[in-house]
């Protein structure tokens, strides 16, 4: 689900990674400054990351700060995602 939740980020964001890393970070660096962008983002909350980078769904942000959650049983499971407002249209 947490790749999931990467995928649905970048696609609300028009193509923004929710984890950036600059290309130009030498590979030895890489890992250390993902987990600080990582820890940036679950820290400050991830809704609060997509309404600054203009997803305007609040269904979808719910959605992707479900599967977005650091302990993965803490992220919601495939079967509840299938029944979330987002991927059924209804509301609550």
């Amino acid at each position: 689900m947490w790749s999931i939740g990467v995928i649905l980020a970048w696609l609300a964001t028009n193509g923004r990674h929710i984890f950036y890393v600059d290309s130009r970070t030498p590979e030895e660096e890489k890992y250390d400054k993902r987990q600080m962008a990582i820890d940036s983002v679950l820290a400050t909350g991830v809704v609060q990351w997509l309404e600054r980078n203009r997803s305007g769904d609040p269904d979808l942000n719910d959605l992707v700060d479900k599967c977005l959650q650091r302990a993965a049983d803490d992220r919601i499971t495939a079967a509840q995602a299938l029944k979330h407002p987002f991927v059924t249209g209804a509301k609550p």
